[in-house]
């Protein structure tokens, strides 16, 4: 998902990580299904959520079981090419 970034919302912070290969091919295995078409055909909340949170924890980040981080986010959001630069490895939080 090259090009593809994920916006996440929590009470603390804000910030934009992006998709991995390493990230989509660990959703792939969790789900037992295609990223492309999970996103196309069955569009859960789930499957975004859980990219988020994953792609969170890969960027070596500390995060809490994915139950426990739900909780605590108030949105997850796909950015796609020109509508935000991404942050760099360092996830400092965005002024958003």
């Amino acid at each position: 998902m090259i090009g593809v970034s994920l916006k996440i919302e929590t009470p603390e912070e804000t910030y934009t990580i992006p998709v991995t290969a390493r990230g989509a091919i660990n959703f792939e295995r969790q789900f037992k299904t295609g990223i492309t078409k999970a996103f196309a055909d069955q569009q859960k909340m789930e499957h975004l959520y859980w990219l988020g949170w994953e792609q969170t924890r890969l960027s070596g980040k500390v995060v809490k079981p994915f139950d426990t981080w739900l909780d605590q986010v108030i949105k997850v959001q796909f950015v796609f090419d020109g509508d935000a630069a991404p942050l760099d490895s360092s996830m400092t939080p965005s002024s958003s």
